[in-house]
């Protein structure tokens, strides 16, 4: 329980990782937006993965308030984040993503809605900021975690997660193998180890779209990732049905246009037609999954 008090050891530490590679251009706003939650029992880890823009120079500007940080070439994203996680020393674990911020007073907000002595997740709404356009969109993670699956649909939003150590050792470190994925497998089995899985209204973060996201690449390697969810976490007939809404263009525009025009009946119809003996639920999701993200 947090206290009115001026000292950090009444607050539970909160370890913040930031992976970072040649993000310079906003790399300066994440590190203000942890800095700026004026948390005071905070440790801030940043692994540069030997960034050749101006990324060094912006982080030396803050090193004075930074428990530690390096550039040096790293075996990819997951890998740094599992070094800096394991490095960490906080009771409340996290990674903030290099050109991704905290909404002001997330950390003192997540310090009063996890129990450190348990295995337990808080995950929070996001601002998705588009920014060549200028535009932000909300989300309703309370809704989607009411109605969907979390194998078949990852519907949290990485930069508004905080675990507790406890769940980061029963869970295990996240799949250095996966590149596109990774938070999200690393959800689904950490669901499974939690005394407590959460969802709060609250906005916690702010996620930056721009041309260079990795979310948004059609690196071939996104696709076969998530084939590799469905068969690890699901089975081989919601693998084939993802593979027939992505590859077949004019299914797939059928799916988008049943969604859109929230015409539920005909899309009830449709998915018990193509897929009889799989749960419309899980159909839905996974149609949901094409439609946002090929």
């Amino acid at each position: 329980m947090l206290t009115t008090s001026n000292d950090p050891s009444a607050f539970p530490k909160i370890s913040v990782i930031t992976p970072s590679y040649n993000q310079g251009q906003y790399i300066e706003e994440t590190i203000q937006s942890v800095l700026g939650q004026y948390y005071p029992n905070l440790e801030y880890i940043i692994l540069d993965a030997g960034s050749t823009d101006n990324t060094v120079s912006i982080i030396k500007k803050y090193e004075s308030q930074i428990s530690y940080w390096h550039s040096k070439k790293d075996n990819g994203q997951a890998s740094a984040i599992n070094e800096g996680l394991n490095m960490a020393t906080g009771d409340i674990l996290c990674w903030l993503n290099s050109d991704d911020m905290f909404m002001p007073g997330t950390l003192h907000f997540i310090a009063k809605q996890l129990n450190i002595n348990k295995k337990e997740l808080v995950f929070g709404n996001c601002c998705h900021m588009t920014e060549n356009t200028h535009t932000m969109i909300g989300s309703d993670v309370v809704l989607w975690a009411r109605y969907r699956d979390l194998k078949c649909y990852d519907y949290i939003i990485q930069p508004s997660s905080f675990w507790t150590r406890k769940l980061w050792e029963a869970t295990g470190p996240l799949n250095e193998s996966l590149h596109y994925v990774l938070d999200w497998d690393w959800y689904i089995r950490a669901q499974k180890a939690s005394d407590k899985f959460t969802a709060v209204e609250r906005y916690l973060s702010i996620y930056r779209i721009h041309p260079l996201h990795k979310t948004g690449s059609k690196d071939t390697r996104r696709y076969e990732e998530f084939k590799w969810i469905y068969k690890t976490y699901l089975n081989e007939k919601i693998v084939q049905y993802f593979i027939s809404l992505v590859e077949n263009k004019s299914l797939n525009r059928l799916t988008k246009k049943l969604i859109n025009k929230k015409r539920v009946l005909w899309y009830k119809r449709f998915v018990t037609l193509t897929r009889r003996g799989m749960p419309n639920n899980q159909l839905r999701d996974i149609a949901e999954v094409v439609r946002y993200n090929f």
